[in-house]
């Protein structure tokens, strides 16, 4: 069932990972649908650009690295402070190639933590 402009006015989605490829298209593509925005990401130029390109709802932006602990519970803390979400849309993560020897166990930790925890 498509979803209508109707049914979203007044609903609020949180977007984690809303910076680039993926997160900011579907940023977008919400804000057309008349929903108001709380946009995450750890990059505050690049949540700027597409907070911009959402016009017509209220965006808030939100400045966390998702791969740090507890950062999951501070999160929904300020994007639940101005009122409630009704839809999350958890896009964030990352990957990086490398070989078994060349593990950088800090950042594998941080990778486990954004996908598996937050």
């Amino acid at each position: 069932m498509p979803v209508s402009k109707s049914t979203c006015v007044g609903k609020r989605a949180l977007v984690t990972g809303a910076f680039s490829d993926i997160g900011a298209a579907i940023a977008r593509e919400v804000a057309k649908l008349g929903v108001d925005l709380v946009l995450t990401a750890w990059r505050r130029d690049a949540l700027a650009a597409v907070a911009t390109a959402c016009n017509g709802v209220n965006v808030e932006i939100i400045i966390v690295d998702l791969g740090e602990r507890d950062a999951a519970f501070t999160l929904w803390a300020s994007a639940t402070a101005s009122g409630p979400i009704d839809i999350l849309i958890n896009n964030a993560g990352f990957g990086y190639f490398r070989r078994f020897e060349e593990i950088d166990w800090t950042r594998d930790a941080e990778l486990m933590q954004l996908i598996m925890t937050s």
